[in-house]
């Protein structure tokens, strides 16, 4: 199966939010306005690094774990 990505606005915890949804990505990104909002546990950082598009590098600030999202 090939990767799907689609913008979609999904609703969470009954909060309607902008999202990019990607079939093929082992992580996700999320602001900390919306681990927040959403009441998310929040966890120190593994020293983790994420490449980004345009190859510059960027330290992972923190960590949510074991999240479940169902579309």
């Amino acid at each position: 199966m090939a990767n799907l990505t689609i913008k979609a606005i999904v609703r969470v915890k009954e909060i309607l939010m902008k999202t990019i949804i990607d079939t093929g990505i082992n992580i996700s990104i999320i602001i900390l306005l919306v681990v927040k909002k959403l009441k998310m546990t929040i966890e120190l950082s593994d020293r983790s690094q994420i490449i980004m598009v345009n190859q510059t590098k960027k330290n992972v600030i923190r960590i949510v774990r074991d999240v479940s999202f169902s579309i």
